[in-house]
C-alpha cells in the first residue's frame, strides 16, 4: 500500500489499481488537498502500463460524504458571501475529479462501502460500474442546505434513474438504500464484501481489450447527446479505429481457433453415433448434419458435413444429371431438391459442395413436379 498522502491510499494488485479515500473520521469528505491527492493516484495508475483497471473505495464506514464544509469560510463579517461560495471549489476540485473519472484510460469500478452523500454520490456515479455493500446508501443532501446536486449529480441522476426518480431524490434528499439502488439501476450489484467483488470484476476487465472498453464508455455516455443518425457514424468510425488494433486481430484469431476446435470436437462426437454405412439416416451433432447411405438417381452420399466438410469427402455429382434435381414424393409430401453448388464455408474458408433438402410447401419449383 502506497500513501499518495495520508488522505488517499494507492495500491497495485496485479493489473488493478486500488485507490482508497482515507479520511474515515470525516466519512471521507473531500478537501481541496484530497482532490489533488486523488488526481496524483490517477496519474500514477495511468503511467503504469501494467494497470488495466481501477477500483475506487473509501476507508471506514462511509464511501464519501461530499465536500468537507470546513473548506468554506462561514465566519461572519465582510466578504462572507464570497468566502462561503461553493462555486470555486466545485470548479477547481469536484468538476476536474468527475472529468478525470470519465477520461481515465482504463475502466473504473466504484466499491461503495457505506454512505455516499452529496458530491460523494456523484463521484460514485461518475465511475463506470458501481458495486455497493448491503448497508450502503445514496443521499442527495443538497436540498437540505439550499443547494443543488453538483459534481455532475444532476446529469448523472437523470441518466441513471430517469427524470421522475431523479427529481424526487434530489428534491426530498431521501436516502436510497443499496438494494433499491440496484433495483432502480443506479448501481450494478450489491455484495457483502463490495471491495472484493469490485476487485474480482476489475480482474475480469483487466484481461479484456482496454481500448474497446473505454471506447464503449464514451459511446454509451454520449449517446444521449446525438441523434441516432449521427451516433451511427460515430459507431462506424470508432469500430474502424478499433479494427486496426492488436486486440482486435488477436481476439478474432482466438475466436476462429476456438470455433475450429469446437467444430472438430463436434464432428468426432457425431461420427461416434452413426450407424453402419449403407443405412439411410440423418445424423445431427451440435450444429452439424450428415447424410449417409444411398441417395436417389445413383447418387451415393458418403458421410459429409453440410457446413464444414472438406471437398474430398463430398459425393460426386453424376455427369448425366442436371445441376439441379427435384424429386417429389407425394405420399410423404416431400420434395427432395438437390443441386450442386460451390459455397465458401465461413468456418474453415474452403469451397464445399452444398446440397439442400426442403419440404414441398417451401419448394419454389414445386410447380414443375
Amino acid at each position: 500500500m502506497t500513501d499518495i498522502t495520508a488522505t488517499v491510499l494507492y495500491e497495485v494488485r496485479g493489473a488493478v489499481a486500488l485507490v482508497t479515500l482515507n479520511r474515515p473520521q470525516a466519512l471521507n469528505s473531500f478537501t481541496r488537498e484530497m482532490h489533488q491527492s486523488l488526481w496524483r493516484a490517477f496519474d500514477q495508475a495511468e503511467a503504469n502500463p501494467a494497470v488495466r483497471a481501477l477500483v475506487l473505495t473509501g476507508a471506514g464506514r462511509g464511501f464519501c460524504a461530499g465536500l468537507d464544509l470546513s473548506e468554506l469560510d462561514f465566519t461572519p463579517g465582510p466578504g462572507l458571501l464570497e468566502r462561503a461560495d461553493p462555486g470555486p471549489v466545485i470548479n477547481d476540485a469536484f468538476n476536474p475529479t468527475t472529468r478525470r473519472l470519465q477520461t481515465l484510460r482504463m475502466p473504473v469500478i466504484c466499491a461503495v462501502n457505506g454512505v455516499a452523500a452529496g458530491a460523494g454520490a456523484s463521484v460514485a456515479m461518475a465511475c463506470d460500474i458501481a458495486i455497493a455493500a448491503p448497508a450502503a446508501s445514496f443521499v442527495q443532501a443538497f436540498s437540505k442546505i439550499g443547494l443543488i446536486p453538483d459534481a455532475g449529480g444532476s446529469w448523472l441522476l437523470v441518466e441513471r434513474l430517469g427524470l421522475p426518480r431523479a427529481m424526487a431524490l434530489a428534491m426530498t434528499g431521501d436516502k436510497l438504500m443499496a438494494d433499491k439502488a440496484k433495483e432502480w439501476g443506479l448501481i450494478w450489484e450489491v455484495a457483502d464484501d463490495c471491495v472484493a467483488a469490485a476487485l474480482a470484476l476489475a480482474d475480469k476487465l483487466a484481461v479484456m481489450p482496454t481500448k474497446a472498453l473505454v471506447a464503449t464508455r464514451h459511446l454509451l455516455r454520449d449517446a444521449g447527446t446525438r441523434s441516432l443518425d449521427a451516433h451511427l457514424n460515430v459507431e462506424r468510425d470508432t469500430q474502424s479505429a478499433l479494427g486496426k488494433t492488436h486486440d482486435y486481430m488477436e481476439g478474432v484469431n482466438a475466436f476462429l481457433q476456438s470455433a475450429h476446435r469446437n467444430s472438430k470436437a463436434n464432428d468426432e462426437r457425431s461420427e461416434n453415433h452413426c450407424p453402419p454405412s449403407g443405412r439411410d439416416h440423418v445424423c445431427r451433432g451440435r450444429g452439424l448434419q450428415r447424410h449417409h447411405g444411398h441417395g436417389a438417381a445413383g447418387l451415393r452420399a458418403r458421410p459429409r458435413c453440410d457446413a464444414h466438410d472438406r471437398e474430398s469427402t463430398a459425393p460426386e455429382w453424376p455427369p448425366n444429371l442436371p445441376r439441379r434435381l427435384h424429386l417429389y414424393f407425394g405420399r410423404f409430401n416431400l420434395c427432395l431438391c438437390l443441386q450442386q453448388l460451390q459455397q465458401k464455408c465461413g468456418g474453415c474458408g474452403l469451397q464445399h459442395r452444398v446440397f439442400e433438402t426442403r419440404q414441398a410447401g417451401r419448394c419454389a419449383d414445386l410447380r414443375r413436379h
